[in-house]
């Protein structure tokens, strides 16, 4: 994609961004902003799928619907704390787990209630960090 620059020439956007991101400091500003965006993405799917709206949402979780909306937007400037991605989770009844990615985590995103147990002692025994909330 191009754009025309101040000069009145034409810019590559991809080699603009390139360019950008081989300092470091950029980087690892590009990195954060693009973790934010994806949790909230995350988060407004996982509200979405239990049916539920913001002000719903807030009975549930017991978080204000500002923050609700603010966590939702893929303009928030900063991550949600720990608590409230639980609280938020709790809310929309969507299990939690934290740890490394692995096939394990995967499947646990995708098991039964009954596949549960048996998705977190295999977790267990290949030594795999995941702690359930």
């Amino acid at each position: 994609m191009n754009i025309n620059d101040d000069d009145g020439g034409v810019t590559d956007i991809r080699a603009a961004r390139d360019e950008l991101l081989a300092d470091p400091e950029s980087q690892i500003a590009y990195d954060r902003r693009k973790y934010i965006i994806s949790m909230a993405k995350m988060l407004r799917s996982w509200r979405r799928q239990a049916g539920l709206t913001q002000d719903a949402l807030k009975v549930e979780s017991g978080l204000l619907q500002s923050t609700i909306s603010r966590i939702e937007s893929p303009n928030n400037r900063s991550m949600p704390s720990l608590e409230t991605i639980i609280a938020f989770a709790h809310g929309c009844g969507h299990p939690l787990t934290l740890g490394r990615p692995s096939e394990l985590i995967e499947r646990a995103a995708t098991a039964s209630i009954e596949d549960d147990f048996e998705v977190k002692k295999a977790a267990a025994e290949e030594d795999d960090l995941a702690i359930s909330l």
